[in-house]
């Protein structure tokens, strides 16, 4: 038997261990110094909410929950309450019966990258309420 092979690791992600940080640079969201990558988090944020989005309609048929959860997330963002946002955004996830994605799941052990891609998130998902017709236009449009 060869003793050089491997076996993976079947080790569960955790955003709290040693390893979380190198996996938020490697996907980009943090710089190589450990500060959140301004450049990249607002494509990363876009994807998400528009994928949280899309999830939330297949899911649910009743568009007043969609508005429901919709003012939940606003009530928190107006008082910039970043880190509840973020807890309420992976209980819509388990609501929705789905795993919160691996690249947000990580960002739980990193004050900095949700306090920077909270805000991100709240604007596209509002801009993709006002396009679905579920918000009125900000200029009242």
């Amino acid at each position: 038997m060869n003793n050089n092979t491997t076996t993976p690791a079947n080790r569960k992600l955790d955003p709290f261990d040693s390893s979380a940080q190198a996996r938020l640079i490697n996907i980009g969201v943090l710089n190589g110094d450990g500060t959140v990558n301004v450049h990249n988090m607002p494509v990363y944020a876009s994807i998400f909410t528009g994928l949280f989005f899309d999830d939330l309609f297949d899911r649910y048929d009743d568009v007043s929950h969609i508005n429901f959860v919709f003012s939940l997330f606003e009530e928190f963002y107006g008082r910039g309450d970043y880190q509840q946002m973020y807890l309420f955004l992976s209980m819509q996830y388990d609501s929705i019966r789905k795993q919160l994605p691996d690249p947000v799941w990580l960002l739980a052990g990193n004050k900095a990258a949700v306090r920077a891609f909270m805000p991100l998130f709240m604007t596209r998902l509002k801009s993709l309420m006002t396009e679905s017709g579920l918000l009125a236009p900000a200029d009242g449009r």
